[in-house]
């Protein structure tokens, strides 16, 4: 006769079962918002978007007048419009944590 290897239970603790699931993300269409909560954000959309739009005018204008600059100046950039340009453009990558 042969001998059956017997093993251990599956542990049923309360800490096992939920350590093994997994998280079941669920459709945001099932988080109702509140109206204020729409509201705050739609006007964070709205803000960066007008964020964007903003740096973009900021330094296609800022290219522009150093272009404008290189071309009548023959040449010539002042040194503080490209280092302004260069720091706009890092601030923009910038975390907000390194900018405090």
């Amino acid at each position: 006769m042969k001998r059956r290897q017997v093993l251990p239970a599956p542990s049923l603790s309360p800490a096992a079962i939920i350590g093994s699931s997994d998280i079941i993300p669920l459709p945001s269409s099932h988080i109702r918002r509140t109206p204020s909560e729409i509201q705050i954000a739609d006007e964070a959309r709205r803000a960066e978007h007008d964020d964007v739009r903003m740096y973009a005018r900021l330094v296609v204008g800022m290219r522009s007048q150093i272009r404008r600059d290189y071309l009548v100046n023959g040449g010539v950039v002042h040194p503080l419009s490209e280092r302004s340009l260069r720091n706009v453009v890092k601030t923009k990558r910038a975390d907000s944590d390194d900018l405090e």
